[in-house]
């Protein structure tokens, strides 16, 4: 089996938007070679219910998908399903994505094209998406800055000793990771910020572009230093 480029890690707990998530991986066309690891929360037997909904998944797509399972000790926001996908990963370059979110038309081409062209260089990606509140993130190239970053924006090279950890004890736990991983990689001025929108949180049924919707267009916004810079979408 050919290595893939590319591994995305899809913390779950069953939710039915799975099947779209699913979806907009399995529609990006063969720009690169990928896989897809969706690890469901089984702490505590919360989503016994739901988490056969992800095996299905899987097993009907065993050329792209894998489902695994972990117990993180905790329900956090599918941080410690984050942090467990990334040890079962094949892919030479890592990325995550929200069981409720989607990637957009082009991202796998967009992503075969940035990750090619560092394949001498490897460094910590950026890339954009659409926030649930239907704004662009990141919005300023540079600005590392709590809440201007989630989890679907970072793709990083797979090398283990290099990542930081998506901390299970706070909601910005991605956060953390990006900060922490990109600091193992030379620091923030390493960092390279990729202009191009690849994810959108939770599209509504009319913006669910696998099924024939419309991207959402995405609120202006602008900045106000309040000790650090915070976005503010105009009414």
């Amino acid at each position: 089996m050919e290595t893939p480029l590319l591994t995305v890690i899809v913390p779950t707990v069953g939710r039915p938007s799975l099947a779209r998530t699913v979806r907009s991986l399995l529609k990006q066309g063969e720009w690169l070679p990928w896989e897809a690891v969706l690890v469901g929360d089984t702490h505590a037997g919360t989503w016994s219910a739901q988490l056969p909904l992800a095996r299905a998944l899987a097993a009907q797509h065993p050329e792209r998908l894998r489902y695994v399972e972990h117990d993180g000790g905790l329900h956090a926001w599918g941080h410690p399903q984050r942090n467990f996908g990334a040890t079962v990963a094949r892919g030479r370059w890592l990325a995550w994505l929200g069981d409720d979110d989607v990637y957009l038309p082009g991202a796998f081409e967009t992503l075969g094209r940035a990750l090619r062209r560092q394949e001498d260089d490897p460094r910590v990606l950026l890339f954009r998406w659409i926030a649930p509140w239907k704004q662009v993130l990141w919005h300023t190239a540079g600005a590392l800055l709590e809440g201007l970053v989630d989890a679907e924006c970072i793709v990083c090279p797979n090398v283990p000793e290099k990542l930081g950890t998506w901390n299970a004890a706070r909601y910005q736990g991605d956060f953390d990771f990006i900060r922490d991983t990109a600091e193992q990689w030379g620091g923030p001025e390493r960092l390279i910020w990729q202009p191009e929108v690849i994810a959108q949180a939770q599209p509504t049924e009319a913006e669910d572009w696998t099924l024939g919707g419309r991207e959402a267009p995405p609120l202006p916004a602008r900045v106000e230093v309040r000790g650090v810079a915070v976005p503010v979408v105009a009414a």
